[in-house]
């Protein structure tokens, strides 16, 4: 099993993280009961007593959650791994009618990664710490220390070589105090979205009818009738200008108010589609009647 420490005490990691954890049996350990003799070498006769201690070596353990952006502790010059981790059984721990015996392993959550947008047309050129949102070191006591995300690097970005627009996975990592030791590579699993350097605008245009009672600021589509017939639609490059004439004048309307965006603007490339909307109000025109 495996907990952090925190200010408040020792808190279990939830199932997903243990379910990461090797077993055991996958972990090579020795037991001491009556003195300070520890071998990992030995085939001895595997009794835990009351007041033991069980000890199991941290490699394995990192092996199985280094990918995951976790680690084990470190020793005091905090660039390896701390040999072996020892559980104490105590009392009470044991329940010789139901025996359960878990010992339990401190792990730091060292690196989380975050998904991440990236256009099409540069997708050889990003940087990894732009899919960082934490990452760690360990001081020699094992407390979390601040490193900066320029230090970490992509990992493998394979599935981008000839990626098309869509959703891909990217792996990021660093190296745990600046070891260059693989078992103190940490890397995590970034999802990335491909996307064209596209985007398209569209503008509405709303016939008030009649003016409603509110400032032009705080007009919205349904204080008219949306006219489908006239909606413009554009796309362009993102980082591009783009300029429209709106449509209403020639035929019979005035603008009454506009969305700055549904003029004059710049595209952004990847985004969703953006809405606009022009407000109209009927032309009214003035006769004059000569009576003879």
């Amino acid at each position: 099993m495996a907990f952090s420490r925190t200010e408040d005490g020792d808190e279990v990691f939830p199932e997903d993280v243990q379910a990461t954890m090797p077993t055991l049996g996958e972990v090579p350990y020795a037991i001491s009961n009556f003195n300070n003799e520890v071998s990992f070498d030995v085939d001895g006769d595997k009794v835990m007593w009351q007041g033991g201690q069980y000890f199991f070596k941290l490699a394995t353990i990192q092996s199985a959650i280094q990918e995951k952006g976790f680690s084990v502790n470190v020793d005091m010059t905090g660039r390896k791994l701390m040999g072996a981790s020892a559980f104490m059984v105590q009392p009470t721990y044991l329940d010789f009618e139901s025996f359960d015996f878990i010992p339990y392993v401190v792990i730091h959550q060292l690196l989380i990664t975050k998904s991440f947008t990236l256009k099409a047309e540069v997708k050889d050129d990003w940087n990894s710490f732009g899919g960082i949102e934490k990452v760690c070191g360990l001081s020699a006591t094992n407390e979390e220390l601040p490193v900066s995300p320029e230090q970490t690097f992509i990992v493998d970005d394979s599935e981008l070589v000839d990626a098309t627009p869509g959703d891909y996975n990217v792996i990021i990592g660093y190296f745990l105090n600046g070891s260059e030791d693989n078992n103190m590579l940490i890397t995590s699993l970034a999802k990335v979205r491909m996307v064209e350097n596209k985007q398209t605008i569209n503008v509405y245009y709303v016939d008030l009818v009649n003016i409603p009672d509110k400032t032009k600021d705080d007009l919205q589509p349904s204080d008219g009738k949306i006219l489908e017939n006239q909606t413009q639609t554009f796309t362009g490059q993102g980082d591009e200008d783009y300029h429209n004439e709106l449509w209403g004048e020639e035929n019979g309307f005035e603008i009454y108010e506009y969305d700055q965006g549904a003029k004059l603007g710049t595209y952004v490339g990847g985004q969703p589609a953006k809405d606009y909307y022009v407000y109209l109000i009927h032309k009214i025109e003035k006769s004059m009647k000569i009576i003879k």
